[in-house]
């Protein structure tokens, strides 16, 4: 498994959550049959090491997000990466992640991002995976007990990402955050017939 980033403190972290789980050899190379690629170095580059690596036999290749560029992340996934993930995702969940893509699987897609090349609604000012999905449900006049019941949560956890979804799209109460969130093309739609992932992140 290698570790593609121009940032040796990143590189160096990716290495030590992975390599703790004593089942992967995990270098600072572009090398096995997983990568993880850092998409600042498409910031840094022209992004024909990324070329290189996606067309390689048998190779999954994974981008590594910055929450505060979605442009770069929705570029290494045009440019074919399998999927991404934030780099603000907890140990547990990268972990998780890169044991379901090695067994051909994309795990939770709260913490995948989507493959149309797109990124979640609500990134360019920083919501994470699930935070968006709060909002959506929020949106579309899920109560906070209804939210926690389809996303398998607590309702101190939703009660938690609700403070930091109002914090960072910047309102202060329910109508504000619903105002919001349509403004920027989350769907009101409600569809009952949708049942939420279990979470899988260590976050309680």
């Amino acid at each position: 498994m290698g570790i593609v980033s121009p940032q040796g403190v990143v590189a160096a972290g990716l290495q030590a959550i992975l390599a703790s789980q004593g089942a992967w050899d995990v270098v600072l190379e572009p090398d096995g049959d997983l990568v993880l690629y850092d998409v600042m170095a498409l910031h840094e580059g022209d992004g024909a090491d990324l070329d290189v690596l996606v067309k390689q036999d048998g190779a999954i290749v994974l981008a590594v997000g910055r929450d505060l560029r979605p442009d770069l992340e929705a570029e290494a996934l045009k440019r074919g990466a399998r999927a991404a993930i934030s780099l603000g995702v907890s140990a547990r969940d990268l972990v998780a992640v890169v044991r379901d893509s090695l067994d051909g699987r994309l795990g939770d897609p709260d913490v995948v991002r989507r493959l149309d090349g797109s990124v979640p609604l609500g990134q360019e000012v920083g919501l994470s995976g699930r935070e968006s999905n709060v909002l959506r449900l929020i949106v579309q006049g899920y109560s906070n007990v209804e939210i926690a019941e389809r996303l398998f949560l607590s309702i101190n956890s939703i009660k938690t990402y609700i403070r930091t979804t109002y914090r960072k799209i910047g309102v202060g109460n329910r109508q504000q955050a619903v105002t919001w969130a349509i403004q920027h093309g989350f769907p009101i739609d409600r569809d009952d017939s949708e049942q939420d992932p279990p979470d899988t992140s260590s976050e309680e």
